[in-house]
């Protein structure tokens, strides 16, 4: 799975020719055998474009020996599942991945740099969400996208695990007496708690939650992105206290409730897009908004010119770019002459693909959507300009 880092690398300004390949996988069956036929296949057509761009034969085969040494280990039935094999290959950097949104036809690139369009909703705000699993006994952050996660490690040093470890001196029965009305064999979780006692000591109780949820809050803050939206999941009357104690800025109304503990994550990530969804497509609906109103004051553009030109200056604050169009060509070092075509020549590579990668080192939020809803009428790019 892409991640920042990853993308960090990837995206950086590289001497010479790079291989970006990107290979269909499936589930199961006929398909799936063929899926190293694939990449076979794919490799072989890297190394025609790399000779037709001048590449000697050493150069291509220490480029793609990479490609080749895990093909050989990749077994007819392959372990990914329905998803894209990525491969980024040069002389100097090798880079092979699985991503789980699936390509419908295996490509291959050759440029001066790496072809990332197919992967950047992994990273882009339209799709990034985070998910906070948690108990009074235990914590999990998974950073997830519609159709993958991953989990975050979370050392104890910055967060703590347990309401214990920020109240070691209080025996765990002396927090508050209580019992589970959960039905036989659910376990005593955080779920339907009926507490006995009354006033001073469920006053300690709550102020003991708060501070643990507190220094969970404050601890998550370096694993976070700052933009990108917080889902709580756990039960419904944990909750509130979270909320009270929250010291993050994108921290969900809508909780995930339940008692996730043993849940699986691809379980409470399918179960937590069903409350982002509808706030994603809304920031997205925003953002067009925003740009409607930023192109009456003339800092808008939805020419793809343009847009691949203020990218490259830094000056794209948002950019909206069509993630199921090519539009083929090269950016110059300085100057506004943009070269665009329908059909790419040797050496080109995609502008809108240019445009969101520069965007984002530059720190501006990219949207990458079909085509038809990228706002204006140009269809292929629009940005909303910082200055």
């Amino acid at each position: 799975m892409l991640t920042q880092e990853i993308f960090e690398q990837l995206s950086q300004p590289r001497q010479g020719l790079c291989v970006s390949i990107y290979s269909p996988t499936h589930d199961s069956g006929p398909e799936a055998v063929g899926d190293p036929i694939w990449l076979k296949n794919a490799l072989r057509e890297a190394a025609e474009m790399l000779v037709e761009q001048g590449a000697d034969r050493s150069m291509v085969d220490g480029m793609l020996a990479p490609g080749y040494e895990f093909l050989e280990a990749l077994a007819p039935n392959n372990d990914y599942g329905a998803g894209t094999l990525c491969a980024f290959l040069s002389e100097q950097y090798s880079q092979i991945m699985f991503s789980p949104v699936q390509v419908s036809a295996g490509r291959t690139f050759v440029s001066d740099r790496f072809h990332l369009k197919p992967l950047l909703p992994v990273l882009t705000d339209n799709a990034r969400f985070y998910v906070l699993a948690i108990s009074r006994h235990d914590v999990r952050l998974l950073v997830c996208t519609r159709h993958a996660q991953v989990e975050q490690p979370l050392p104890r040093r910055d967060v703590p695990q347990h309401i214990l470890e920020v109240i070691p001196d209080v025996e765990p029965q002396k927090l508050l007496q209580y019992h589970s009305v959960g039905a036989r064999g659910q376990g005593r979780d955080d779920q339907a708690v009926v507490y006995h006692g009354q006033g001073k000591g469920e006053r300690m109780e709550a102020h003991q939650v708060f501070r643990f949820f507190r220094d969970v809050s404050t601890g998550l803050v370096k694993y976070l992105d700052g933009e990108s939206p917080l889902v709580f999941a756990g039960v419904e009357w944990l909750f509130d206290r979270y909320r009270d104690a929250n010291t993050y800025d994108h921290l969900l109304e809508t909780p995930l409730t339940g008692s996730f503990e043993r849940a699986r994550p691809e379980e409470i990530r399918e179960a937590a897009w069903e409350v982002v969804d509808p706030h994603l497509r809304r920031r997205i609906d925003e953002a067009r908004e925003s740009f409607e109103l930023a192109r009456a004051y003339g800092r808008a553009s939805d020419d793809v010119k343009a847009a691949v030109i203020a990218a490259r200056d830094g000056r794209a604050g948002v950019l909206f770019g069509a993630v199921d169009s090519d539009y083929w060509g090269r950016v110059p070092d300085d100057g506004d002459e943009v070269e665009l075509r329908a059909e790419p020549r040797a050496g080109d590579y995609d502008l809108i693909d240019y445009a969101a990668v520069n965007t984002m080192r530059n720190g501006g939020t990219t949207y990458m959507l079909p085509a038809e809803e990228i706002p204006g009428d140009g269809r292929g790019a629009a940005v909303i300009l910082r200055y």
